[in-house]
C-alpha cells in the first residue's frame, strides 16, 4: 500500500520538475519521504528541487542523506557536487564529482561536470592571486601620482624627504592589498553563508505564542483553584455550623 502511494508522490514530483513547478515538487517528494524515509532516490530528487529554488543548505543536506543511505550510488555524490559547484565551493565540488566518477566511470554527465569544475577552480585560484596584485599595483600607482603632484604640480612641496615619499607609496600599496584581502574574505564568507541553515522565523514566533497562552491560562487556572478552595471552605463552614446548630 505504502509503495504504491510513495510511487504516486514520486511521479507527481517528477512531473512537477519537468514543468518547472519546483515548490510543488518539493511537497510531493516530502510526502513520499515521510512514507519511505530510507529511499535514497527521493532525497536525491528533492535535493535537485531545493537546488533549483536556491535552497542550498537543504539541497546539500538531502544529497548527504542520499549518500548516507546508499554510499555506492554515484548520483548522491553528483547531487552534492552540484550544490557545491553552484555555491562556488569548487574544490569540494571537484572531490564530490571525482567520488561519483569512481563509481560510474563511463558517465559522461559526471565527466563534463569535472571538466567544468576544473576550469572554474583554475579561474578562482587565478582571481585569488590576481585581485591582490592588481589592488596593490593600483595603490602604488595612486601613491606615485600623489608624490608626483606634490613634487611637480604643487606650489610648495609638502613631502620634502625622499624617504617619506617612498613610505607614502608603500602605504598606498599596503592599503590596496588590505582592501583586496578584505574583499576576498568577504566573498568567501558570502559563499559559505549560502550553505548555512536559514533562520526559522516560524519557530521564533511560536515561543512568544506559547508564552502568551501560558500567561492567559494562568489567571484562569488560579481563579479556578481559588473558586474551588472557596467552595471547599464554604462547605466545611456549613458543616461546622450545622453541627453547632444540631448540638
Amino acid at each position: 500500500m505504502h509503495d504504491a502511494e510513495v510511487q504516486e508522490y514520486k511521479d507527481k514530483g517528477n512531473s512537477c520538475v519537468k514543468s518547472g513547478n519546483f515548490i510543488e515538487a518539493i511537497l510531493h517528494y516530502t510526502h513520499a519521504i515521510k512514507l519511505a524515509p530510507r529511499n535514497h532516490q527521493l532525497y536525491s530528487n528533492r535535493s535537485l528541487t531545493f537546488l533549483k529554488v536556491q535552497q542550498f543548505h537543504y539541497a546539500l543536506e538531502d544529497a548527504k542523506q542520499a549518500i548516507k543511505l546508499q554510499p555506492k550510488w554515484p548520483k548522491g555524490y553528483f547531487r552534492k557536487g552540484e550544490v557545491e559547484f553552484h555555491t562556488e565551493h569548487y574544490s569540494e565540488a571537484l572531490t564530490s564529482y571525482q567520488q561519483a566518477i569512481l563509481l560510474d566511470p563511463s558517465n559522461k554527465t559526471i565527466q563534463d561536470a569535472i571538466d567544468k569544475t576544473n576550469i572554474a577552480l583554475d579561474q578562482q585560484v587565478t582571481d585569488e592571486k590576481r585581485v591582490p596584485a592588481i589592488a596593490t599595483g593600483m595603490g602604488v600607482l595612486l601613491g606615485l601620482l600623489v608624490v608626483f603632484a606634490d613634487t611637480f604640480l604643487a606650489k610648495q612641496s609638502i613631502i620634502e624627504y625622499l624617504i617619506l615619499k617612498f613610505a607614502l607609496v608603500i602605504t598606498f600599496g599596503a592599503i590596496g592589498l588590505g582592501l583586496a584581502k578584505s574583499y576576498c574574505y568577504f566573498m568567501k564568507n558570502q559563499h559559505d553563508a549560502l550553505l548555512e541553515e536559514p533562520i526559522d522565523l516560524l519557530a521564533d514566533l511560536e515561543v512568544p505564542k506559547k508564552n502568551q497562552e501560558k500567561n492567559t491560562s494562568t489567571p484562569e487556572a488560579e481563579g479556578g483553584s481559588q473558586k474551588q478552595a472557596h467552595r471547599k471552605g464554604g462547605a466545611a463552614a456549613a458543616k461546622q455550623r450545622f453541627r453547632k446548630g444540631k448540638s
